[in-house]
C-alpha cells in the first residue's frame, strides 16, 4: 500500500521485490555483528574474503538467472548473497573460538521468521482481504499497547525534547 500511495502505477513492478530486499537488510543487520569481532580482531582480510565470494556468487547467479526469469529475481539472488556472507562471516568467528559471543540461536530465529514474513507477504500480495485484516489488527494491537505503556512513551517524548 506504501508503494502504491508514494509511487503509483509506475512503480507497481517493485512490489515482487521489496520483501526480499528488506529480508536481505535483516541478513545485513545480523552480519554486521559478526563483522564488528572480525574487525576488532584485526581479521579485516576475512571481511573482504566473505564479501568477495558473495559478490561472486550474486552477480554469477544474475547473469544466469535474470535472462530466464527477468528483473525480479535480482532480489533473490541478492537475498542469497546476503545469506552466505551471513554465514561466512558466523564461520568466520566462530572459527577464532569465539561460539559464544551472540545468542545465536536468537540471531537465527530472527532471520527464520523474517525469511518466512518475506514469503508470506508475497502471498498476501495476492489476498488483499486477509491482507487488509492483518493490518488492522496490527493497528489495533499497536494503540493497545501504547495505551497501555502511555505512561512510558510519555516519559521518554518529554525527555527527547529536553
Amino acid at each position: 500500500e506504501f508503494l502504491w500511495i508514494y509511487g503509483g502505477d509506475k512503480y507497481a513492478g517493485a512490489l515482487l521485490v521489496m520483501p526480499p530486499l528488506i529480508t536481505a537488510n535483516m541478513f545485513q543487520f545480523i552480519y554486521t555483528q559478526y563483522v564488528n569481532i572480525e574487525q576488532f580482531e584485526k581479521r579485516v582480510w576475512l571481511v573482504a574474503l566473505s564479501t568477495v565470494v558473495s559478490a561472486v556468487i550474486n552477480v554469477g547467479l544474475n547473469y544466469l538467472l535474470i535472462p530466464v526469469y527477468g528483473y525480479e529475481i535480482a532480489s533473490y539472488t541478492t537475498l542469497f548473497g546476503y545469506m552466505v556472507m551471513c554465514f561466512l562471516n558466523y564461520i568466520s568467528v566462530r572459527s577464532m573460538g569465539m561460539k559464544r559471543i551472540y545468542d545465536n540461536k536468537f540471531f537465527v530465529g530472527i532471520l527464520m521468521s523474517s525469511t518466512m514474513i518475506c514469503f508470506l507477504c508475497l502471498w498476501l500480495y495476492n489476498v488483499p482481504h486477509i491482507r487488509y485484516i492483518i493490518v488492522v489488527i496490527y493497528v489495533c494491537l499497536l494503540f493497545f499497547v501504547l495505551f497501555k505503556y502511555r505512561k512510558f512513551v510519555l516519559k521518554i517524548l518529554k525527555k527527547e525534547r529536553e
